[in-house]
């Protein structure tokens, strides 16, 4: 029976579920390394596969002002680098995964390629890279620029940047370094080559400083839902982080992406999808939605309109909390195009209702993830039912309050999962892709440039 995968996400002072720093068990030294260390410690114990960091790179704005974000807590307004924070939990870990949300929007390929190896060798080959296109113009402005480029421009600059990225991970040979005290002979030279790429814009000579890391290069992770995206992620990806709201469009795009990768020479089966969920977990039903009907109260309105009004692109504060959104996503849809983010919105309206106050409450309190809410037994009939349908391999927890949702999980849940046969009870090697089963990469030039293709 098929293992399920676990990923912690990890952001704070809010997750996808904005009252987070609120909660009156969520711990408040989010800028303390203890917390951090604290997290990657329980993960650990719980035989997580990865923790799980995405990144934002300015603090966000609706209509102009930061003001609610900022005065009432919000996603965005404190955030250390994500790769700072795994090197913290790396120091207090030997198996658990470290997965790091950059962007290759702004980002030099060198500077990724340098920043994520390093991480990799350190950590003894456990890191994995969450590659994101960023799309907001607060972002750009703090890079030195107007406004991002537009949705598929930024995808073939992913492209060129993967492409550079991946020939400077290998562009020291497995057996280049020698460390030969007797001879003096440090590193064979004719196995260390430049990269000398320049295409779309994107210019790299290398080599890279260092040969390759326990795993050949980290993991890439990608989240792309979009048509250019899936693209992308076919290409690219060798575990795919989704945001859907229901099962069957979960089990859509994992059929669809999956299909892309095998129609151009890609073992499906080496891609492994990972859609958030968030999990409120109780001694009994009741209990759990007694903390279901809690997390609802301390959801601030200001803050859950401002960040609709953030995703849509749209002032939606001044409206009436009644008034239908369809007229205004009918407007975004003309503007952006059939963007995933609109079927997200659009599959939500269909759940949760068509007023502002419905879906900017259910934004607010689960990105519009899939919520799983009961007994520990009840958790893993809802995890073990979207595996088994084919809607996912694993998941991306997104939590409540922190660090109390991963203890729940790993003394709760997890014993669970055991019993059942479809969770690890140990991990099954030291790099992370020994642990999620995705074999050394299939996609870059490596096998190619040694010999083995």
């Amino acid at each position: 029976m098929t293992n399920i995968h676990l990923a912690a996400y990890i952001l704070s002072p809010t997750s996808h579920y904005i009252g987070s720093w609120r909660h009156p068990l969520s711990a408040r030294n989010m800028l303390d390394r203890a917390f951090f260390e604290d997290i990657g410690r329980t993960l650990e114990e719980g035989l997580f596969d990865l923790a799980f960091l995405p990144d934002i790179l300015a603090i966000p704005e609706s209509g102009g002002s930061s003001d609610d974000f900022i005065s009432r807590g919000s996603r965005g307004v404190i955030n250390l680098d994500p790769t700072q924070i795994l090197a913290v939990i790396a120091g207090v870990t030997r198996h658990l995964g470290l997965g790091a949300t950059l962007s290759s929007t702004f980002y030099p390929p060198y500077l990724l390629a340098r920043i994520l190896g390093s991480l990799d060798h350190l950590s003894g080959g456990r890191v994995a890279w969450n590659i994101v296109t960023t799309a907001d113009d607060m972002s750009a402005r703090n890079f030195g620029q107007e406004a991002v480029s537009e949705h598929d421009s930024r995808y073939d600059r992913a492209d060129h940047v993967l492409e550079a990225i991946t020939r400077l991970w290998q562009s020291w040979d497995g057996d280049a370094l020698l460390l030969d005290k007797e001879t003096g002979a440090f590193a064979d030279s004719t196995k260390v080559h430049r990269v000398d790429y320049d295409a779309g814009g994107i210019s790299v000579r290398g080599p890279l400083q260092f040969p390759p890391t326990p795993q050949r290069h980290p993991v890439l992770f990608q989240a792309g839902a979009s048509g250019r995206g899936r693209d992308f992620a076919a290409r690219w990806g060798e575990a795919i982080f989704l945001i859907q709201s229901n099962k069957d469009d979960l089990r859509a795009i994992r059929n669809d992406i999956r299909a892309r990768a095998a129609a151009i020479g890609r073992d499906p089966d080496r891609i492994k999808f990972f859609p958030a969920v968030q999990i409120v977990v109780g001694e009994t039903r009741a209990v759990a939605k007694a903390r279901q009907q809690a997390l609802q109260d301390w959801t601030d309105p200001a803050v859950a309109r401002a960040l609709i009004s953030q995703y849509l692109r749209k002032d939606l504060t001044k409206l009436s909390s009644d008034t239908s959104l369809d007229h205004l996503l009918e407007e975004f849809a003309v503007k952006n195009g059939a963007t995933s983010s609109i079927k997200v919105i659009l599959a939500a309206l269909t759940e949760h209702g068509q007023t502002v106050e419905a879906v900017a409450q259910r934004y607010a309190e689960t990105h519009l993830a899939p919520q799983f809410v009961g007994t520990p037994a009840d958790i893993a009939d809802s995890l073990q039912d979207f595996v088994e349908a084919g809607a996912a391999d694993g998941f991306v927890i997104t939590p409540t309050h922190l660090p109390g949702t991963f203890d729940d999980i790993a003394r709760g849940v997890i014993p669970e999962l055991q019993a059942r046969g479809v969770y690890r009870t140990s991990y099954e090697g030291t790099t992370l892709r020994d642990n999620l089963g995705v074999g050394l990469p299939d996609h870059t030039l490596w096998e190619r440039s040694h010999g083995k293709l």
